[in-house]
């Protein structure tokens, strides 16, 4: 390989490793999330991106670096799984029986572990990948 080759590479690579997340939640968010039924889209939107603040908070330290990135993959409504004392302290909020699943992403746009989301964004619980 000759030298302006490896500069090339050396240059692209990062440029690859840095973009590639990013452009990977815009298409994703272009496209949404797998939504139940009954569900419109102002909500979807709204537990989505409550869903990936979870999956943010829940990358602490390295991780941050590691997984710069977040996609909601999917919203759904499942009435109850929350409790009827969640539902009290809550006052029955609007987006309390909703869940939401979100993928977090690590560099080149690799999947890696999935972050659930119940309570309409109040909970989040990890997946290993």
């Amino acid at each position: 390989m000759r030298s302006s080759q490896w500069l090339v590479a050396a240059i692209l690579l990062p440029l690859a490793a840095t973009v590639l997340p990013f452009a990977a939640v815009a298409v994703a968010e272009a496209v949404g999330p797998r939504v139940g039924p009954g569900i419109d889209a102002e909500t979807a939107e709204v537990v989505s991106k409550r869903a990936r603040f979870g999956a943010t908070l829940l990358n602490g330290g390295l991780a941050r670096l590691i997984f710069p990135a977040a996609v909601t993959v999917r919203v759904w409504r499942e009435p109850g799984h929350c409790g009827r004392a969640f539902h009290e302290a809550n006052d029955g909020g609007p987006l309390v029986d909703y869940r939401a699943t979100v993928v977090r992403l690590t560099w080149f746009a690799i999947p890696a572990g999935k972050i659930h989301s119940t309570c309409g964004g109040d909970s989040w619980s990890r997946e290993a990948p």
